[in-house]
């Protein structure tokens, strides 16, 4: 059921013809998300003991977007994200140890395509973005009192295409917003460096389940003054 609402969302946006309460040209727009995640678990190995081991995984992913109507169905803006994840092993029964953080900052600008909903405060839109990102890694493997460091960093370019719905106030310029992850479509490409290989990823939201089925956020409209 919640597939089927997400589509028919998307068709909306093709069928919707009239648009009688667009969003002002001209108006201002300041959007954000932060996310995390995170476990630990144990893993035991009864015939080998010095397998079992304690594994932590942490990740946070702020973002931040500005963006300004160039007419009454379209903004243009840029995104500003930071990403950063940091996993550790530990083995019980020994002295080894492994950790990495990982680290990037993404700099991606948008274009987004608008169509109201009538004359409600709900608009459903496409939101596309290009750019690229610094990822920088740091690879630590301890065993006793000798930790050994591995460092790497390279630039990778990403696309992504991904619909969604807004409810904006007509008197404040509060919104709620969410994209349509199950409908999303990304692509990344990570150009070779020294020995490492390219790499071309395609990525598509069809078979994502919820609950991240829908991503959620609060955005400011700061209308112009008349």
């Amino acid at each position: 059921m919640r597939q089927l609402l997400l589509f028919a969302l998307l068709g909306t946006w093709f069928l919707v013809g009239n648009a009688y309460g667009q969003i002002q040209k001209g108006t201002g727009y300041v959007g954000g998300t932060i996310s995390f995640d995170g476990e630990t678990s144990r893993s035991k190995e009864i015939a080998d003991p010095l397998n079992s081991a304690r594994n932590t995984r942490h990740g946070i992913a702020p973002e931040i977007q500005f963006g300004k109507m160039i007419g009454e169905r379209t903004m243009l803006g840029l995104g500003v994200r930071y990403n950063m994840n940091w996993n550790r092993t530990k083995y019980d029964e020994t002295d080894i140890s492994s950790s990495q953080i990982s680290q990037g900052i993404a700099l991606l600008p948008f274009i987004r395509q608008y169509k109201s909903l009538g004359s409600s405060n709900w608009s459903v839109f496409l939101h596309g973005e290009l750019g690229p990102q610094f990822q920088w890694i740091k690879k630590t493997n301890t065993q006793g009192s000798t930790p050994e460091t591995e460092r790497r960093d390279f630039w990778q370019y990403g696309l992504s295409v991904k619909p969604g719905i807004a409810y904006v106030s007509r008197k404040n310029g509060w919104a709620i917003e969410g994209y349509a992850d199950i409908l999303s479509l990304s692509a990344n490409y990570v150009p070779s460096k020294n020995e490492a290989p390219s790499v071309f990823t395609l990525q598509t939201g069809i078979a994502t389940s919820f609950p991240n089925v829908i991503t959620l956020r609060v955005a400011k409209y700061i209308f112009p003054k008349n």
